[in-house]
């Protein structure tokens, strides 16, 4: 069974870029000749490929021989009838539904419904086998304000159905107990109620499991995602775990906290001046609540319903401890954090978003974030619906709560949750979901008028600077295009090795749409709209291929046709469209591609491949694209070490690097990485490969 929260590699995004600062940490100076335990030989990835069984990484699951995922997008008119209603949506949808690839047996359950400014609807469906929602089912529609049809974006599982003979071999409390057994070590605590029941659909296998969704919270997170989904099929196999957002738990959707939350206070004020991160002093006024009984001040918003309380005492103590002063006096950032979220709440309500999650559900800003030990976390976060609250942890040692873009970041991070209906955060769909809130924290700043010259940059105030350039994404080791340079492909099995298939690195591609359409002419007021209902088109598998083709009919929709042609180039130019590798690189870039021996999904591997220059400092890295046993990467001219980390997923100790050599892969020890930064250039000469522009084409036994 796969462990979780494996520490012994660090993760390919933080090796992208972090290598720069290991490398000072005191490694031994190394001999060229000291860095191979091995020596080089044809079948040296062979032979350590044969120590696995065959059998290893076989899918469980009923395979489905007609079933099959079909996404579709239909733009033009495809239904004459009114529709005013959920009833009446159904019957628009079920008109089409052999063209969405479904049938007469395809369930629809409304999850949700949206409307803008101009009373266009957006109607949230999600498939249902029998009752039990299907995972990454799910289909859109669009209605104008005079109910008329005018799109579907639709993701469905066709030719599945209701097996009336399954048997769950599991309950619900053995499926809990089962993650809870396996997870104990790393200190994942399992949400005991929340599990729920899914259909998964495999669409790489062909195969359909029921499976146990089970809830526990996440160790590792080093981003908003603070749970675990993990999934248990019903005859009890673990199969994998997921980082969500939020459990999907009743529970953790009621009000059962924030109904109390606001009782017993009246509305007061605090007025004063504040001093935010650029040291600027200001002016600002503030909504109280004042406790009828004791006088007390507590930082809350009756109106809005907005409360701040403690983090530790609410992630460690399960406890909620508002923000208070008896005297009327507060921390300065706590103050500014504060502020800076109602300016982002108004700014959405302005805008036909009625708080984070469009429901007037409460939100909780938990400040003082500090790790177990009291130190401060560099960190912002928006994390789920708990307790009834909308959920938002946000640092004030730092100056995030000083920056509009994060916030704003962390706010439109919920808006795409509720518009999504289903957190999928892994390739395409995770990068896009970066990226929607990339765009709106920006242009939210840009509105406020908050970082002149700034423009394009995220969290460009805060104390540790700014980490992405959406108008430069090379700046920052981020694809301009698809199959740029530092892109990353879509994989099969999302994990910590492949940065999920590159959600913090391939947003880029649609950050820099965005800056291209601003630089066409479109007025900052348009934008923001526009944006708004491009995320309110999108669905947990809209993947980039999809939204090539949402942009432009949103831009349609929404009326701002005359920057269609700047947006089709745009387009063009990110190339979003294109799948395969291609045979050279643009700009004279080389393309270099490995085929591997095996496929790593049915042996059950993680392989990564690693990139330097000799000389420098810093990996690249880049692994097999989903249904494929090829890693490809394009880069400029020049130079290269190749190294390869495997590992198997059933057994952690089974692990190995390996070196690129002139007479084939060379099997290494875990000191490599260490080893190759630590040597000089001149030494490191012989391992390299040459690459020119076009393709060179890597194998198991060397070039």
């Amino acid at each position: 069974m796969k462990k979780h929260g494996r520490k012994r590699l660090i993760n390919p995004f933080l090796f992208l870029l972090a290598a720069g600062l290991l490398a000072v940490c005191g490694a031994k100076p190394a001999e060229a000749e000291d860095i191979l335990t091995e020596p080089a030989q044809e079948d040296a990835l062979q032979e350590w490929i044969d120590l696995f069984p065959q059998t290893q990484g076989e899918t469980p699951g009923e395979k489905i021989a007609d079933a099959k995922i079909s996404t579709v997008f239909i733009e033009e008119p495809f239904y004459d009838g009114v529709i005013n209603d959920e009833q009446d949506a159904l019957e628009a949808l079920y008109s089409v539904i052999d063209r969405l690839g479904g049938d007469e047996n395809t369930e629809l359950v409304l999850h949700n419904e949206f409307e803008n400014d101009e009373e266009t609807t957006f109607y949230c469906f999600e498939q249902a086998l029998g009752g039990i929602q299907v995972d990454k089912g799910n289909v859109k529609l669009i209605v104008d304000k005079d109910g008329n049809a005018l799109g579907i974006i639709s993701t469905l599982v066709s030719g599945l159905e209701t097996d009336p003979d399954y048997v769950w071999e599991i309950t619900q409390e053995e499926a809990e107990s089962i993650v809870r057994e396996s997870f104990e070590y790393s200190g994942a605590r399992v949400l005991y109620g929340s599990s729920e029941a899914t259909v998964l659909w495999n669409d790489h296998a062909g195969t359909m499991t029921y499976v146990w969704v089970v809830y526990s919270t996440n160790p590792d997170a080093d981003d908003e995602r603070n749970y675990l989904a993990h999934y248990v099929s019903g005859n009890g196999e673990y199969l994998y775990d997921l980082p969500v957002f939020e459990p999907g738990d009743a529970q953790s959707h009621s009000g059962a906290a924030s109904v109390f939350a606001f009782e017993g206070y009246e509305v007061g004020e605090w007025s004063g001046i504040v001093k935010d991160i650029d040291g600027l002093e200001r002016t600002i006024t503030v909504p109280l609540m004042i406790d009828q009984e004791t006088g007390a001040a507590v930082l809350g918003d009756l109106q809005r319903k907005i409360l701040c309380a403690d983090f530790a005492d609410y992630d460690f103590n399960g406890t909620l401890t508002p923000i208070s002063s008896t005297d009327g006096t507060f921390i300065n950032n706590e103050l500014i954090t504060y502020e800076m979220f109602i300016r982002i709440w108004d700014f959405y309500d302005n805008i036909g978003w009625h708080g984070p999650d469009a429901e007037g559900t409460p939100s909780l800003l938990l400040l003082n974030l500090v790790d177990k030990n009291g130190e401060p976390l560099d960190a912002a976060y928006y994390n789920g619906k708990q307790n009834g609250f909308q959920v938002f942890k946000i640092n004030d040692e730092f100056g995030d709560g000083s920056c509009s873009d994060i916030i704003g970041h962390e706010f439109t991070h919920c808006v795409t949750g509720e518009s999504l209906s289903a957190d999928n955060y892994e390739n395409d769909y995770g990068a896009i979901n970066e990226a929607m809130s990339d765009i709106m924290g920006n242009l939210i700043e840009m509105y406020f008028e908050d970082s002149p010259g700034g423009e394009w940059l995220i969290s460009e105030r805060q104390a540790n600077g700014t980490i992405r350039n959406m108008k430069d994404p090379h700046e920052f080791l981020q694809p301009e295009y698809v199959w740029d340079q530092f892109y990353v492909p879509n994989v099969e099995t999302p994990n910590d090795y492949n940065d999920r298939g590159g959600v913090h690195t391939n947003s880029s591609l649609l950050n820099y749409i965005a800056y291209k359409l601003a630089q066409a002419g479109m007025p900052l007021e348009d934008q923001i709209y526009y944006w708004l209902n491009v995320d309110l088109s999108l669905t947990p598998t809209t993947d980039y291929p999809l939204i090539a083709k949402i942009l432009p009919w949103c831009l349609d929709v929404t009326g701002y046709s005359e920057y269609k042609e700047a947006l089709d180039r745009a387009i063009q130019e990110a190339d979003l469209e294109r799948v395969e590798v291609p045979e050279e690189g643009k700009n004279g870039q080389a393309v270099v591609s490995l085929d591997l021996p095996l496929d790593p999904e049915e042996m059950g591997l993680d392989i990564i491949m690693y990139i330097m220059c000799p000389g420098d400092k810093e990996f690249l890295s880049s692994w097999a694209a989903k249904n494929s046993t090829t890693i490809s990467v394009v880069l400029p001219e020049g130079d290269y070490l190749f190294l390869l980390y495997a590992e198997s997923r059933a057994d952690e100790n089974k692990y190995s690097y390996f070196l690129m050599t002139p007479d084939g892969w060379s099997e290494a020890d875990s000191t490599l990485p260490d080893a190759i930064r630590s040597l000089p250039k001149e030494e490191l000469d012989a391992y390299a490969v040459h690459l020119d522009t076009g393709r060179t084409e890597l194998t198991a036994a060397g070039l």
